[in-house]
């Protein structure tokens, strides 16, 4: 079972996101998400997040539809995407999609970064996807398929990423090991039409440029 979340940050190609959406058995809007899901065509499952961005008359035609929304305190610890996260956590989606998370805001997208990273996610498949890119975390093995030529980049989401090991990318990771704040990881690319990124400890960032 497949579950998107669609956020508020940059969306331009609607009908990349509809053909993502199509695949997807559940839809949960972050606060102004719901906003890009009603210009999309399509109906959220779960409205969630302070509602600060919906102007009242949007979350009363939402509230007519039939869509449940569950509204929180403008003043919280969790942005509205975070909380939709831990949500379809809690429904218990293992496959889950993050959309409209990049661009706009750059605090607001360096947080819908580091959520790859939750704790309560260890056992679930997280990914960032827009036009342009695909961001995912790799804790221990991933295969990643693309084109020869393709852009990929690798970060360190932790302090050291170590026991790097990578087949069909160019090039190697030195020694093995990443250090946060040394992203010398970018700009990698395929050599095959599949690449497999092995990790030992840490968390990798992938960056797959579409």
């Amino acid at each position: 079972m497949k579950c998107a979340i669609l956020a508020g940050g940059v969306l331009e190609n609607k009908e990349f996101y509809r053909q993502v959406l199509s695949q997807m058995e559940f839809l949960i809007c972050a606060d102004g998400g719901a906003r890009y899901a009603q210009d999309l065509g399509v109906k959220p499952q779960l409205i969630v997040g302070d509602l600060d961005t919906l102007t009242s008359q949007e979350v009363e035609e939402f509230r007519k539809m039939g869509v449940p929304i569950d509204q929180y305190p403008s003043e919280k610890d969790y942005t509205d995407t975070h909380i939709a996260l831990l949500k379809a956590i809690e429904l218990g989606y293992q496959d889950i999609t993050l959309l409209a998370c990049l661009g706009g805001r750059c605090d607001h997208t360096i947080a819908n970064i580091m959520l790859l990273a939750l704790p309560e996610a260890l056992q679930v498949k997280i990914r960032i996807v827009d036009e342009q890119q695909e961001l995912f975390i790799v804790r221990n093995r991933a295969e990643v398929k693309g084109q020869k030529g393709e852009i990929i980049s690798l970060f360190p989401l932790s302090n050291r990423v170590t026991g790097i090991k990578t087949e069909g990318l160019k090039y190697q990771v030195p020694h093995g090991t990443f250090h946060l704040g040394i992203p010398i990881g970018i700009s990698n690319c395929f050599t095959q039409e599949k690449a497999v990124i092995n990790v030992e400890e840490g968390l990798l960032l992938v960056i797959k440029n579409n």
